[in-house]
């Protein structure tokens, strides 16, 4: 149910895509604004409000409306976004229309019942007030901007809240103090001050004429001047407004999406705004391999990406100009030993691009273009191996996008890496069975035996970012509940959560940490079709000084790294029996079949694998598990790499492992003593012997 539309009675909702809850208020759903109820169904022909109080009215299609709109008979005004205007004049059909600043509702300026504001607004302290220049030294701001943190350096200082003076060139006031973009704003803000500062007990509102809010406003500011006479500081005001400012929805997170995508600290969207002049004919959001023309073009996967620009990066990814600048990035990075020290070996050999379905895919393009032009990649597989490049790219639906446009890098198989995480590596109660290996994959591993016609792919178990971080964020959380989600801990709840995550991986029975490592390992490292990416933290620990501690993990790793050097070579098939044991087996070099007689150099090769994820699995005495090694293997030995123990793995070089002996072309395991329990789950990898018997 996530990620995708609903119908019910003839309405429909829409359930997110991380968390398949139904949505409500209105909302961002592939790329165009819906509305919803408190039900999560969609709005037609109604009114809908965004949790900043932003009011849209949707069709009866569930399209937000523009422009001047009669509804129900009163007259509204929509911006180009949807939003409904407010306290605005405008003229419609030749008539100057005045649309209410609480309702939106157009009331013509000639009608009796219009009444514009009579009381003259106090104006005494607006020519104080203003800006002593428009200098960079007159503004205290943000790249450029005025924010709603801004201080500035005005004509004038009210003294003491009596007198007021020439300001100096050091003597800044809040922005906020004098200008609020709303009447709202304006309002909260009296009655945040008359509360904070005591200088009134009566509430107002944006009800209320702009003369009594002044009016207001200019004694909070005498207030003020007061207590900076005072303290003789203005650090206390800082502290105050600041407050202030996070109880203002379009200034905290209580108008953004809240989801945060699983990030450090979030994400933000900048869109085009009529109330900025930072607009870009060129910011075409989620233009990602799902999207790239603004249409849809695949459907594996519900979702369009994620945010487009992650950790609140403001980077205009379809603008021209920063795609030359990307470029001209790519460049550098390929050449660094080149330009930074006259040494090409220093050069980098290919990239890794991140976040895949979080920016314009053109920058995909532009990358593959630049790789066939400066390497002549494609043009042979030599070439091509030497400036692999790999993406970061989650979505179902970027194999299909790299298949349509020539696989110039691999893409992840993100069906191996899901399989490795649920059937292997999760407890118990959330692990699946090992027949999904057969059941969901971009590479069928049933019957791999063709060359050149998979898809170029890489898949791994972990990452820092996947399956790591998101464990350190759990410890953080049950810690220090105050972390909120975890992510961002500080460095002492991070070294603190570090000893309990390490402490967990030795565990049988583990409370945080992943299960069956050396099996989800086993299975990568020996996959046909799939290049293997080994995550450093699960050869050594991620905290500590760098390789100075070794992971539990580190010598079956290392063991199945030298056997995958030597011995992982050919076709490969897999099978799962009625017990949910999986078998794999590669042939080695020149046999991709189990009928191919293979060469001598395929005598020394190939490797089968035996997994079980299930610790109570009992098998009849008539139960075989079988591994067809194939007739290239006839009367050959094979030793064991990695095997389970009643104590624990045992893990082999080739002086002084185990050899399993057979005088035909496959081996029959006997369950007894075959299947053993270590950390739920049991593992045998074993490699050729390179010799005959029998």
């Amino acid at each position: 149910m996530k990620g995708d539309w609903r119908e019910t009675d003839g309405k429909r909702a829409y359930y997110d895509g991380q968390e398949g809850r139904a949505l409500t208020e209105t909302q961002v759903v592939d790329g165009a604004v819906r509305g919803f109820d408190g039900d999560g169904y969609e709005i037609t022909n109604g009114f809908g409000q965004t949790s900043n109080q932003d009011t849209y009215y949707f069709d009866n299609e569930g399209n937000h409306v523009t422009g001047i709109q009669v509804i129900d008979g009163k007259t509204y005004n929509f911006d180009d976004q949807g939003r409904m205007l407010k306290g605005i004049a405008a003229e419609v059909n030749g008539t100057m229309m005045y649309f209410d600043d609480q309702t939106g509702v157009a009331t013509p300026t000639s009608d009796p019942k219009f009444n514009p504001e009579l009381e003259p607004v106090p104006q005494q302290n607006a020519q104080h007030n203003a800006a002593h220049g428009t200098t960079p030294e007159d503004f205290d701001n943000m790249a450029g901007y005025l924010t709603a943190d801004t201080w500035y350096r005005p004509n004038d200082i009210l003294d003491n809240g009596e007198t007021w003076r020439e300001s100096t060139p050091t003597e800044y006031r809040p922005l906020i103090e004098t200008w609020w973009p709303t009447k709202q704003t304006q309002a909260d803000y009296v009655n945040y001050m008359n509360d904070a500062l005591q200088v009134s007990t009566k509430t107002v509102s944006a009800a209320d004429s702009e003369a009594t809010l002044t009016a207001a406003a200019d004694a909070i500011q005498a207030a003020i001047e007061r207590q900076i006479t005072v303290k003789q500081s203005t650090d206390w005001l800082r502290e105050l407004m600041a407050a202030f400012v996070v109880t203002q929805p379009q200034w905290n997170k209580s108008s953004e999406d809240e989801n945060d995508d699983h990030l450090q600290g979030g994400a933000l969207s900048f869109e085009n705004n009529p109330d900025t002049d930072a607009n870009s004919d060129y910011r075409l959001m989620n233009r990602t391999p799902t999207n790239q023309t603004g249409e849809r073009l695949y459907h594996i996967d519900d979702l369009l990406g994620g945010y487009e620009l992650l950790l609140a990066n403001d980077v205009d990814n379809s603008n021209p100009q920063v795609q030359a600048e990307q470029l001209n990035w790519l460049y550098y990075l390929m050449n660094f030993g080149s330009i930074t020290a006259n040494d090409p070996d220093a050069n980098f050999d290919a990239i890794r691009v991140d976040a895949v379905d979080n920016v314009d895919a053109d920058l995909l393009q532009l990358a593959a273009q630049y790789f066939r032009d400066a390497y002549g990649m494609a043009t042979n597989d030599a070439t091509s191996n030497q400036h692999l490049s790999i993406l970061e790219d989650w979505s179902h639906n970027d194999p299909a996008y790299m298949n349509e446009h020539g696989n110039d890098q691999l893409t992840m198989d993100d069906y191996m890496h899901t399989q490795l995480i649920w059937s292997l590596t999760k407890s118990d109660a959330q692990r699946g069975k090992m027949d999904r290996f057969l059941d969901f994959y971009l590479t069928n591993r049933a019957n791999d035996n063709t060359e050149n016609e998979a898809q170029p792919s890489y898949s791994f178990v972990r990452a820092h970012d996947s399956e790591v971080q998101t464990v350190i964020a759990e410890i953080v959380t049950k810690l220090h509940p105050e972390a909120g989600n975890g992510l961002m801990p500080t460095q002492a709840q991070m070294d603190e959560a570090f000893k309990i995550y390490n402490a967990d991986q030795k565990k049988a029975v583990k409370e945080y940490t992943h299960y069956n490592m050396p099996s989800a390992y086993a299975m990568l490292l020996t996959n046909k079709d799939v290049i293997p990416r080994v995550y450093y933290g699960d050869l050594y620990t991620d905290d500590g000084q760098y390789m100075a501690t070794k992971s539990p993990y580190f010598d079956a790793i290392d063991a199945m790294l030298k056997a995958r050097t030597k011995y992982v070579a050919g076709g490969q098939t897999m099978a799962v029996d009625k017990n949910d044991v999986l078998t794999s087996v590669r042939f080695g070099k020149g046999a991709m079949t189990a009928n191919d007689a293979g060469t001598a150099e395929t005598r020394t090769e190939g490797v089968g694998l035996i997994i079980s994820n299930n610790h109570d699995l009992k098998m009849a005495d008539s139960d075989q598990v079988v591994l067809h090694m194939g007739i290239a293997h006839a009367n050959q030995a094979f030793r064991a790499v990695v095997m389970t123990t009643a104590t624990g793995l045992a893990i082999y070089s080739d002086d002084n492992a185990p050899i399993r002996h057979r005088c035909e072309w496959r081996f029959d395991f006997y369950k007894r003593g075959c299947i053993r329990r270590f950390e739920s789950t049991s593992i045998r990898l074993l490699g050729d012997v390179g010799a005959s018997w029998c």
